[in-house]
């Protein structure tokens, strides 16, 4: 249930300093004078500290007094005494003073900016921060939030905007005002259906990349396949039979070079391979490879030791300079206490404290401490000078053996440099058109593993396009779930209820003066509609449609009143200039009327300011009169 809103005083600031006051009662208020007496000023001034996210300029427009003067000249600042629920609240917006024109003032010290009142204010009225949607769910823009000033479109009608729920706002906006009112935007607009459209927004876009995946492996696989008639789609077994039939091919094209070369090498009488130069070549390269390894290890231990040994030299340094100093200092000794600053007579022997006279054990003495951690850092760096020296003759041995072993390495690369040779002059044509066939099928072979390894990468994309659909379904569960517990036809009935009988109380006043039909609300997960008789509602005449949105407002009211809405209770209408059926004096009683019996039935639950030319003889009303002309 929402706290109730109540305005008790409206105060205006002039530029001397003088306060002009208006002051409001529980239940009905009517503010009723002449043309241009003051009446939609103070509505507007209303409208702009209840969190009125424009600037002055706009809040007033060019609205003058008698003496020319603009109004946001005039006045220099407004406040209002709120009653929220239970707790008193004073809100003031001053335009005057910099820094302040953007900022709404709560109570003496706390400063709340146009961006945040509306969080602030919804949770002073109990009311939930929802997102909703606007327009196209899916569409990339993120959800707007549910304003505080969007649900007071729908609780001050404006005396000019006669011909919506809510003027100049979007039907999106409108639906979610509603659903707030009547207690069910956090299930119409749920954390589950934010969460299903995100999903589904992803789900779309990983189906879109998986086709996209398909569309390219297809023709890439295509263009890299030997057959005549290539395989139409790609597939594990489609990939791994091209490989099957290339590595094939390699093998037929290395059996052809093998015996090129052997036909030639008969011709020109070429030797014979040496297998065995080139065994001893290859473990000689392994060898050098290894050892050029093991020489990296060894050196990078030696450095690391030779770190820590420069660390504990640097070390012992310092204590053995500390322990100079403190021989050097020794002699020097306390002649006066520092705590009392009085002469002390100094104490006697090795095991006695100079100044306290305190024992002290030989172990608790500085000079011994210091020497026996210099003790153990000298064995420190004996035992790294050691692993030090094992390591350089680690390194010196693997140097040897590198040396050796490249030199071998030199050696067979000789013996085989005059074997090269011959072979090179082997080469011809057809040998060397068969390397390049060669060359190009093994990237192919290499291409397609690349392939078989992108298979992998859609299984991925399946695997989460499995999961996504996954939590779709569990979370469209939950939100039908929601769903079910929300009594649509209980809660048009009652809204219809009461706009019905607001008509019944106006054709109490004169018969006949609503005759278009019943209304018809019709409210679902997906939106809301107003029909009267077989039309929608905006069909109505200017005349009629005045008194359809009195009973919009009437039902909101009435079911605050009795607890079963999330309206806090609050209406503010501004009267339209004209209406049909002028009744002189009392012309706007009849309009007026079904709030004051409402307010009378629940003093303590609503609160009604009226706006128009007269209210004379509507009993139980707060008349607020207003005599001055301002032109």
């Amino acid at each position: 249930m929402a706290n109730s809103l109540y305005v008790k005083k409206l105060t205006r600031w002039n530029a001397e300093g003088e306060p002009e006051s208006v002051e409001f009662v529980r239940g009905v208020n009517t503010m009723f004078g002449e043309p241009n007496a003051g009446k939609t000023v103070w509505m507007s001034m209303l409208d702009y500290v209840l969190g009125d996210t424009g600037n002055v300029a706009d809040a007033f427009g060019n609205q003058q007094t008698s003496d020319g003067t603009l109004l946001m000249d005039k006045y220099t600042r407004i406040t209002a005494e709120l009653e929220v629920g239970d707790e008193a609240l004073l809100l003031e917006r001053d335009w005057t003073e910099p820094g302040s024109k953007t900022k709404i003032l709560v109570g003496e010290n706390v400063s709340v900016g146009q961006g945040d009142f509306s969080s602030f204010f919804l949770q002073k009225l109990g009311l939930p921060l929802l997102h909703f949607p606007k327009g196209n769910p899916y569409a990339e823009r993120s959800w707007p939030e549910l304003s505080w000033r969007m649900l007071f479109r729908h609780m001050y009608r404006q005396e000019r905007f006669w011909s919506d729920i809510a003027d100049r706002q979007p039907e999106a906006e409108q639906f979610a005002a509603i659903c707030m009112f009547l207690g069910i935007a956090d299930r119409v607009f749920p954390q589950q259906l934010g969460d299903i459209v995100g999903r589904r927004k992803l789900l779309v876009r990983m189906e879109a990349e998986r086709d996209q995946f398909e569309t390219v492996l297809d023709r890439v696989a295509k263009e890299l396949s030997r057959a005549d008639d290539p395989p139409e789609f790609v597939t594990q077994e489609s990939v791994a039979a091209s490989i099957a039939e290339l590595e094939s091919h390699l093998e037929e094209l290395a059996t052809r070079r093998e015996s090129a070369v052997q036909a030639v090498a008969e011709e020109q009488h070429a030797p014979a391979p040496d297998e065995e130069l080139l065994a001893r070549r290859a473990a000689c390269l392994a060898k050098q490879e290894g050892l050029q390894i093991e020489l990296r290890r060894v050196n990078s231990r030696l450095a690391e030791f030779a770190e820590i040994r420069s660390a504990t030299e640097s070390q012992m340094s310092r204590l053995q300079r500390a322990l100079v100093a403190g021989e050097l200092l020794k002699p020097v000794r306390a002649s006066h206490c520092p705590a009392c600053n009085q002469e002390v007579t100094p104490a006697t022997g090795e095991d006695v404290c100079y100044l306290c006279h305190q024992n002290v054990s030989a172990e608790e003495h500085g000079a011994q401490r210091v020497e026996l951690e210099i003790r153990r850092l000298q064995t420190d760096l004996d035992e790294e000078d050691s692993v030090i020296s094992t390591l350089r003759s680690d390194a010196a041995g693997v140097e040897r053996e590198l040396r050796q072993a490249s030199e071998e390495l030199a050696e067979h690369n000789s013996q085989l440099a005059a074997l090269r040779k011959a072979y090179t002059a082997l080469q011809t044509s057809d040998i060397a058109l068969i390397d390049a066939e060669r060359g190009r099928t093994e990237e192919q072979i290499a291409s397609h593993r690349r392939i078989l390894a992108s298979l992998d990468t859609k299984a991925d994309i399946l695997s989460r396009i499995d999961e996504l659909t996954g939590e779709i379904a569990g979370l469209q569960g939950e939100l039908d779930a929601l769903g079910q517990e929300i009594e649509y036809a209980t809660l048009t009935s009652a809204f219809e209820e009461e706009m019905h009988n607001f008509f019944n109380k106006l054709n109490e006043t004169r018969p006949g003066r609503w005759n278009w039909g019943r209304v018809d609300f019709s409210l679902n997960a997906r939106g809301f509609g107003f029909r009267v008789g077989q039309a929608k509602w905006t069909s109505l005449g200017a005349t009629a449609k005045v008194y359809f949105l009195f009973a919009y407002h009437y039902a909101l009211l009435a079911l605050a009143a009795r607890g079963e809405c999330e309206c806090p209770g609050l209406l503010i209408i501004d009267f339209p200039p004209e209406l049909a059926d002028v009744d002189i004096e009392d012309k706007e009683n009849y309009l007026a009327q079904p709030f004051v019996d409402l307010a009378e039935t629940n003093p303590d639950s609503i609160q009604v300011v009226f706006s128009g030319r007269s209210f004379q003889n509507l009993e139980g009303a707060n008349p607020i009169p207003m005599g001055h002309v301002w032109r």
